[in-house]
């Protein structure tokens, strides 16, 4: 296919293109990476305190929030909300005090007013996409404000937009009895910005069956993360070792922890299997709950790795492990999400053991292609040792 053949593509998003530092950047470069970068740019929606804003060069464009007059006129700088892991979730687990509870629900409602504050559309921003001259607008549609600018620069260019949905944040967004008129508004602007787009992408299957559902709209399609080729081979040396190397790689947020923290529980308790399980995470992660983990002296943390040498861990293992949580707090914002994990995982031929509930896309889709070993009910001893014996 030659380069003038490729659509030109404006991908509007708050994760960089080229940077796989998070699981999204990685699932954009599965998409965009070997793209004839003449025909790609980017629109890099960033946090308060991003430094960087602008053209860029390159094809790149940087809104910054420090833009946003009215954030700058009635919140200070280092008092603008923010939040991280499952602070940044709209979840308030089950069992949390009622001082929690409303602590957790006034910061919903500031970050809830904050992101409804959209991005100045100046006329520096128009003329990076005025000389870029896409054909076709890609945008991850992860934040309101995101919405907000893609209907904004449509409204002004009348460029065709393409959403792509990771997540079904639509059914959690703002969703508490402060924030009911945020929810309304966003949701209203996200239902036209779905009505006026040729077509959407969504990460599973049965997100698109459910999107079309509730949209009235047919042109849904499944996108997940594309790996490039198959690294694995056909040896199984897993049983012939002393100690069986288990590795999990991924986030502990949305109570993943709390998952392999029982998967060591268990683990620790068969006789006559050594193991060790190494978890593989961003350092915030890991600090959060590394205390709970120092009781079991076969886990092992072991950093936050490039694509590369990841994979390199992931082919020294026996076995990966995939978790979701089975708390039903947070069932709402993963069950239509299929983890940018999986078709790494697949990729290098091991075996894979998951434990998460059924009805989440992830452990759907693995179960339904005969692709792991599945544990659907994390309180069955009996039912756990056996699925490891099989192994």
């Amino acid at each position: 296919m030659r380069n003038d053949e490729y659509p030109k593509v404006l991908v509007v998003s708050s994760y960089k293109l080229y940077i796989k530092n998070n699981q999204t950047s990685i699932t954009l470069n599965s998409y965009f990476g070997t793209w004839p970068k003449e025909r790609i740019a980017q629109i890099v929606c960033g946090v308060f305190n991003e430094e960087e804003k602008g053209n860029l060069g390159n094809n790149t464009y940087i809104l910054s929030l420090k833009e946003i007059a009215f954030l700058r006129l009635f919140l200070k700088e280092k008092r603008i909300p923010s939040a991280t892991g499952d602070d940044a979730l709209p979840v308030i687990p089950t069992n949390a005090t009622l001082l929690f509870r409303l602590k957790r629900t006034f910061q919903q409602f500031l970050i809830a007013t904050a992101e409804l504050c959209p991005y100045i559309i100046s006329e520096d921003l128009m003329r990076f996409i005025s000389n870029f001259r896409p054909d076709v607008i890609y945008t991850t549609v992860e934040s309101p404000r995101i919405i907000q600018l893609s209907r904004k620069i449509k409204s002004i260019s009348d460029i065709k937009i393409i959403p792509h949905f990771m997540d079904d944040f639509p059914t959690t967004i703002f969703n508490t009895p402060i924030t009911k008129i945020h929810r309304w508004f966003v949701l209203n602007k996200l239902k036209n910005l779905i009505a006026t787009s040729p077509s959407c992408f969504c990460i599973s299957d049965s997100m698109c069956t459910e999107y079309k559902k509730r949209y009235k709209k047919e042109e849904f399609y499944p996108l997940m993360n594309c790996v490039e080729k198959y690294y694995g081979d056909s040896l199984d040396n897993c049983k012939k070792r002393k100690v069986i190397k288990f590795s999990y790689v991924g986030g502990l947020h949305l109570k993943r922890d709390e998952v392999l923290i029982q998967l060591s529980k268990y683990l620790s308790q068969i006789k006559g299997i050594r193991f060790e399980l190494n978890i593989y995470t961003q350092q915030s992660f890991w600090d959060t709950c590394k205390n709970q983990f120092s009781t079991f002296p076969s886990v092992n943390y072991g950093g936050y790795l490039n694509k590369e040498a990841m994979l390199a861990k992931m082919q020294q293992s026996d076995i990966l492990v995939f978790v979701e949580s089975f708390d039903s707090s947070v069932q709402d914002y993963t069950r239509f999400s299929v983890s940018t994990k999986i078709p790494e995982y697949l990729s290098t031929g091991k075996k894979i053991l998951a434990i998460g509930p059924k009805g989440i896309a992830s452990i759907d889709y693995l179960h339904n292609n005969n692709a792991a070993y599945i544990i659907s009910d994390i309180g069955d001893l009996d039912a756990f040792v056996k699925v490891i014996n099989s192994m």
